[in-house]
C-alpha cells in the first residue's frame, strides 16, 4: 500500500471514529444510568452435560484456564471502558456467578482463573472427559446493546481471549434485546 492510500485509508478510519462517537453522544441521558444486569438463564450445553452440584463440577475440573474479556466498537478500533463482563455457568440447575468485573481504559478485563478440566484427558484414546470448561459471559454498557457469548472454551493452562464487538443502541432502546452468540458452533454455522 503506498503512503498515500495509507493515509487515505486512515483519514476514513478516523472520520468512522468520529461518526461512531458522534452517534453515541447523541443518545438520550437516560441511558447513563446503570441499568442492573440480570444474567439471562440459559440451559446447560448439550455436549458439555449437566453438573447436579458445585462440588461434581470441581471435582471434574481441577486445573485452571483463565479469560480475558476485551470490548471494542468499530470492528475492534475503539475500546470501551467500563463495559460490565458477567461470567456465569449454569450448575445444578442454578446459575452461578464466577466474576461481575468492568473492563478497563484499554477495553480489557484482567486475565480471569477459571476451573477447567485436566488437558491430560485429551491424550486419552476414548475418554469420556471434556478437553474445556464452558462458560457464558454477558456484556452489557448503557447505549450499547447487550451481548450474551454461550458455550465459551476454557482450556487448562490457556490463556482465552474472548472479543466482544458492541453495537451503539441508536434506538435508544431501555432494555434492548440482548445478540446471543453460542460459541459452540462453527462461525460458519451462526450466520
Amino acid at each position: 500500500m503506498s503512503l498515500s492510500q495509507d493515509d487515505a485509508l486512515q483519514r476514513q478510519i478516523e472520520s468512522y471514529k468520529q461518526q461512531l462517537m458522534q452517534m453515541y453522544q447523541r443518545r438520550p441521558k437516560s441511558l447513563e444510568k446503570e441499568q442492573p444486569v440480570v444474567p439471562t438463564i440459559v440451559s446447560p450445553s448439550k455436549d458439555e452435560g449437566s453438573y447436579y452440584s458445585g462440588t461434581e463440577f470441581q471435582d471434574n475440573n481441577l486445573k485452571v484456564g483463565y479469560l480475558k474479556i476485551t470490548t471494542t466498537i468499530a470492528r475492534r478500533a475503539i475500546p470501551i471502558e467500563g463495559a460490565r463482563c458477567v461470567v456465569s455457568k449454569d450448575i445444578g440447575g442454578e446459575r452461578r456467578i464466577f466474576y461481575d468485573v468492568y473492563t478497563d481504559e484499554d477495553g480489557s478485563t484482567e486475565k480471569l482463573p477459571l476451573p477447567a478440566p485436566d488437558k491430560s484427558f485429551s491424550e486419552q484414546p476414548e475418554s469420556d472427559h471434556r478437553v474445556s470448561a464452558s462458560y457464558d459471559i454477558e456484556v452489557t454498557k448503557p447505549g450499547f446493546v447487550p451481548v450474551t457469548d454461550l458455550n465459551v472454551p476454557i482450556f487448562d493452562g490457556i490463556l482465552s481471549i474472548q472479543s466482544v464487538n458492541l453495537i451503539p443502541d441508536t434506538n435508544s432502546n431501555q432494555n434492548p434485546d440482548p445478540i446471543i452468540i453460542d460459541e459452540s458452533y462453527p462461525s460458519d454455522e451462526r450466520r
